[in-house]
């Protein structure tokens, strides 16, 4: 593919995408999913462990948390903190006692509160999201939501019943420790430690532990796999900008529309879309600040695999108006969703 895409010939062309996706930036045809869930019943459990753990004074405070959250609080210990290879009630105690009044975990903590003390704006659109959730899975049960502090170590964490939020990670990217040289973030991921992806971060992690994801090193399964997950998060949040789902900036998503056409002709003269090689596939599918994979231009995105299976996947539900998204999710011969779609950009 030709690594110059944006000729002056190309620039009215490119224009006219560029307005065109800003009215359509919430998926054009997402009216579909845009459906009534005022009434559906969800109570959101959304608790503040970090700022629990940060009240914390003595070893009964510690007891207290530990027994309020047993699951999470053993996944904190000794996974997220790590503080001990075995358990250890005792010198685990210590230690999260330590941490509590530690100054520089203070410090961090009240840069949190700063951005997520009036919080209910993050409430608000996850209790949309999961009354969606209801809507399309009746039967399928809604997770506890959790808060917490890690000192830079993760975003989000799962596990069999909650999705952990790590608020240190959201402070945008004007932040001042995201740039210290101790933590070596790369800057296309310091862009993305930033509050607006929130709710799409916790909701993607959510999903990837909810459902079955068939593993697969074939290109176009695990683009569909990915298309699958990105369709599911315009189902949940409808009101959602596609920009912050797929995490692209504006003129990021108008270079993926504008060469759709000619990457797809690529792929498919260089026989991508049925490759077995996972270190090939990788490249196609790893973030970074571009898609580092042959043919494919420094200006592109990241994860291009990702947007085409999401093309995919709503071209395949645009033709199937009878699929439900919980059969689509229920759906696991992902070369089959891919054979029905038709996708074929013009």
């Amino acid at each position: 593919m030709n690594a110059n895409i944006l000729k002056k010939s190309q620039i009215i062309l490119f224009i006219t995408f560029s307005l065109f996706l800003v009215s359509c930036n919430k998926g054009c045809y997402g009216n579909k999913l845009d459906v009534n869930v005022e009434s559906i019943p969800v109570q959101l459990n959304y608790a503040r462990f970090d700022l629990e753990l940060i009240q914390c004074k003595n070893s009964a405070d510690i007891d207290h948390l530990r027994l309020k959250y047993p699951v999470f609080y053993n996944d904190y210990v000794f996974k997220v903190m790590r503080f001990a290879p075995v358990e250890n009630d005792s010198f685990c105690t210590a230690k999260m006692l330590d941490l509590a009044a530690n100054v520089d975990f203070r410090n961090l903590f009240d840069s949190t509160q700063k951005v997520f003390q009036d919080d209910a704006i993050f409430r608000a659109g996850l209790t949309d999201a999961m009354k969606h959730f209801k809507y399309y899975f009746t039967n399928d049960s809604v997770p506890q939501f959790i808060t917490f502090n890690s000192f830079f170590m993760y975003q989000n964490i799962v596990g069999d019943d909650y999705i952990g939020i790590g608020l240190d990670m959201y402070l945008g990217k004007d932040y001042v420790y995201y740039t210290d040289s101790r933590l070596d973030f790369p800057r296309y991921l310091i862009e993305k430690f930033n509050k607006n992806f929130l709710i799409r971060n916790t909701l993607k992690y959510f999903i990837e532990q909810h459902f079955e994801i068939v593993p697969s090193n074939i290109f176009i399964e695990r683009a569909v796999q990915q298309g699958k997950i990105y369709f599911l998060l315009d189902a949940l949040c409808p009101e959602m900008p596609d920009s912050i789902k797929i995490q692209y900036s504006l003129d990021q998503l108008n270079w993926m529309k504008l060469v759709e056409k000619e990457m797809w002709v690529d792929f498919v003269n260089r026989k991508v879309l049925f490759s077995k090689s996972a270190f090939d596939n990788d490249k196609y599918f790893t973030d970074g600040p571009f898609t580092n994979a042959p043919s494919v231009s420094r200006d592109s995105p990241p994860r291009v695999g990702e947007w085409l299976g999401w093309q995919i996947v709503k071209k395949y539900m645009d033709t199937h108006s009878n699929v439900t998204v919980k059969q689509l999710m229920d759906e696991k011969d992902l070369m089959k969703i891919y054979k029905d779609s038709g996708y074929r950009p013009k």
